[in-house]
């Protein structure tokens, strides 16, 4: 019998769909009833799971500083060869690549970044 997957939660759909939205059209192009239309939900049950699209925002910057704290971490990513480099830097990059809204946003939402 096959296992069945665990259905993704709305808060987590919520959060993917906006990373790719915020990729394709950028994140000052895309308003929360953007994002509710894209997943078919009414906004108010998006708000329901965030207040405003800052939240949003942020629930991204946290997920995007869990990846790259864990690539990161020098108990588990010792360079050790130049494989081990490679892989290093192949999914340092691949991390920047899905999150490559977040150059022009963080400017926006931390504006010490900028300078």
């Amino acid at each position: 019998m096959a296992e069945r997957k665990r259905p993704r939660r709305t808060r987590e759909r919520i959060v993917e769909t906006s990373l790719v939205m915020f990729n394709r059209l950028g994140e000052p192009n895309v308003t929360t009833a953007d994002i509710a239309d894209e997943m078919g939900i009414s906004p108010g049950n998006l708000y329901y799971h965030f207040r405003n699209k800052d939240e949003i925002v942020g629930e991204l910057f946290a997920a995007l500083e869990r990846r790259l704290d864990a690539l990161l971490d020098p108990r588990v990513s010792g360079v050790v060869d130049v494989e081990d480099l490679w892989l290093f830097l192949h999914l340092l990059f691949e991390a920047m690549w899905d999150y490559r809204s977040f150059t022009a946003i963080s400017t926006r939402y931390c504006p010490a970044a900028a300078s």
